[in-house]
């Protein structure tokens, strides 16, 4: 979720629409919409002093203020259950077959250009 939908998405708890939400917190028409990557720090301290329960962290990064150091953490995977680790295995396999096919090929067109001769995957 980016900085935008995570602002939207707190903005339509609030009861706003997005053009009323820039209007309540004093922002120019667009702003929101405007947001890419990053947002500017004068949008987002607008945003905190007209909503005091708007936790900045949570709007930037996606994780509250809150968070202490033992909780996870929300970049990271999450542990796979049994039938997604087998998933991911037959993933591999079929990744594996694969490797083993285009090498194969890749050998079978250096014998063409350099004559008979076996190749080693490299």
């Amino acid at each position: 979720m980016s900085i935008k939908d995570r602002i939207t998405e707190f903005a339509k708890k609030k009861g706003y629409s997005i053009s009323a939400f820039e209007r309540e917190c004093g922002l120019g028409n667009a702003t929101i919409s405007k947001i890419k990557n990053n947002i500017r720090k004068e949008t987002l301290e607008k945003i905190t002093k007209r909503f005091s329960d708007a936790d900045e962290v949570y709007l930037v990064f996606g994780y509250s203020k809150d968070r202490t150091v033992n909780d996870p953490d929300p970049n990271i995977e999450k542990e796979k259950t049994p039938i997604e680790l087998e998933l991911s295995k037959c993933k591999i396999k079929m990744l594996e077959r694969e490797n083993d096919r285009l090498w194969s090929h890749v050998n079978s067109l250096l014998d063409k250009i350099n004559g008979s001769g076996n190749h080693e995957n490299s």
